[in-house]
């Protein structure tokens, strides 16, 4: 039986399980504390949505969709909030995990627009769209139809990663 590498010996690329937590901790803390006031305000408005008796809808595409998952899709999920899912607009239902290989329709911006009507969101809707880049077809046109609906929209992204990105699609 081998044993397992020292880890002191460790090259200084390796993290250490603290170190991992504390940099988890630090980009939590960071995003808390720069974007209080818009925090504060979307759940104010998802409050008051769901008060007036319309729903806050979430969106996140590939990975970004654990950010809708945890919000609504499971025990104990939120009250008034409904998870969309690009996969809601198949036909046929597939494995989960095909659509985390399949980045495809998050490219496509006319699934963002399709998505939106699927629900039937529409003004004193909430929708909260999670997406790592900010830069996805889906996400991008699905925030602009929100607003030329007039439907709140908040979308959730890293800053750092969203200035770097670029240009975002043409619209569908």
């Amino acid at each position: 039986m081998t044993a397992p590498p020292d880890p002191a010996g460790a090259p200084d690329a390796l993290l250490s399980a603290s170190s991992v937590a504390g940099l988890l901790a630090s980009a939590g803390v960071s995003a808390v504390s720069t974007q209080e006031r818009e925090l504060r305000e979307v759940g104010e408005r998802a409050g008051r949505a769901i008060a007036a008796g319309s729903a806050v809808y979430a969106f996140g595409a590939g990975h970004a969709q654990a950010f809708a998952m945890e919000l609504c899709s499971r025990a104990g999920g939120l009250p008034g909030f409904v998870s969309m899912s690009l996969e809601d607009l198949r036909p046929e239902r597939r494995d989960f995990c095909w659509s985390l290989r399949d980045s495809e329709p998050e490219r496509s911006a006319r699934a963002g627009i399709d998505l939106l009507a699927h629900h039937g969101v529409g003004p004193g809707d909430v929708v909260l769209i999670a997406s790592q880049s900010g830069r996805n077809g889906a996400a991008v046109e699905m925030a602009r139809q929100c607003r030329r609906q007039s439907v709140y929209v908040a979308g959730v992204t890293c800053l750092a990663h969203s200035a770097r990105a670029g240009a975002s699609p043409e619209p569908a």
